[in-house]
């Protein structure tokens, strides 16, 4: 076998560094034009629901800001799993993304066979939060002190969309916050079943957003006794924060933009920096507002610290309550 050269070794190892160089720069290309052709935003519920119409708001400022189409996709069914898998298998090329809600931090403790891991997919940013209100038809009672001392002379019932849900853990958490010991929750089909049996006093308290709640506080119908921020609600000045009434306990509903795992941190970064921009727009923040809700915005890691805590506080609760569910 002849020996190589010096010269030739050389050359050898130069043609061996640019090689090892080019997908890295055929990455760093992809970004700097990115995005060249349209985004997609996949929801996984129906369309016309909260999650939904906070991911077309977002699609549309996107898309100006992007140069580029971003539409949204409604994948429902499953509690969210199926759009969920969607984008958890889908290329990790930054032209999917994925909005989530509190079944999201749920489902991996509740579900013993989803078909994706938390981390299959990576945190983008959160777009919004609003607190809930808990209300009551209940004849006589006007505050939470009021409810609490008639739940434990009596026992309540707490209203839900499903065993499960965000709404039902919450309930589960104030019982146990206010120690109701009697305390049944009931499931429905869907989130707007239960008024009818709240305002006719066969349930005692349901936790909702204002947007679904607000009419029929305005009316009389039902009494707001707290809410579930950190803070009072602009819209229900004189209705208490959940802490406030002695209870440590703060939950908020909240939709957040995820993206497959593996897409380049650059890509990320940039769809999360254009959508906090679009979440400060004015005329977004003032319609949100109306809605009671709160844009929120914030970086990758502010995110993934966020969703992390969820886990946790539901994860346990899941466990404590032993409820196991299978697809």
């Amino acid at each position: 076998m002849s020996e190589i050269t010096n010269l030739e070794r050389r050359k050898l190892l130069q043609s061996l560094a640019v090689t090892s160089l080019l997908p890295a720069a055929g990455l760093t290309r992809a970004q700097t034009g990115y995005p060249e052709r349209p985004i997609r935003i996949i929801v996984p519920y129906t369309a016309g629901g909260h999650s939904d119409m906070i991911a077309r708001e977002v699609a549309q400022g996107l898309s100006k800001r992007l140069g580029q189409t971003v539409f949204v996709e409604n994948k429902p069914g499953a509690n969210s799993i199926i759009g969920t898998e969607v984008v958890a298998k889908s290329p990790p090329d930054g032209y999917t993304f994925l909005v989530v809600v509190a079944a999201y931090s749920i489902n991996p403790s509740m579900y013993t066979n989803l078909p994706y891991s938390p981390r299959d997919l990576a945190p983008v940013t959160q777009l919004t939060q609003n607190s809930l209100i808990g209300v009551t038809g209940l004849p006589g009672i006007s505050n939470i002190a009021d409810f609490v001392r008639h739940g434990h002379a009596n026992g309540i019932t707490f209203a839900s969309s499903g065993t499960g849900s965000a709404v039902h853990l919450l309930g589960e958490r104030f019982a146990r916050a206010a120690k109701i010991e009697n305390a049944v929750h009931v499931a429905y089909k869907s989130a707007a079943e239960p008024l009818r049996d709240l305002m006719a006093g066969l349930v005692s308290i349901e936790f909702d957003g204002i947007a679904v709640l607000g009419p029929h506080i305005k009316s009389g119908k039902l009494v707001p006794l707290v809410v579930t921020g950190e803070t009072r609600d602009p819209l229900l000045p004189n209705t208490p924060t959940l802490k406030e009434s002695g209870y440590d306990i703060v939950a908020n509903s909240w939709a957040a933009l995820l993206a497959p795992a593996q897409t380049p941190q650059a890509i990320i970064d940039r769809v999360a920096a254009e959508t906090d921009k679009v979440l400060r727009d004015k005329e977004l923040q003032e319609k949100f507002a109306k809605l009671g809700i709160e844009p929120v915005g914030g970086t990758p890691a502010q995110l993934n610290t966020m969703i992390s805590r969820e886990m946790k506080i539901y994860g346990d609760l899941v466990k404590q309550l032993g409820i196991a569910m299978a697809l």
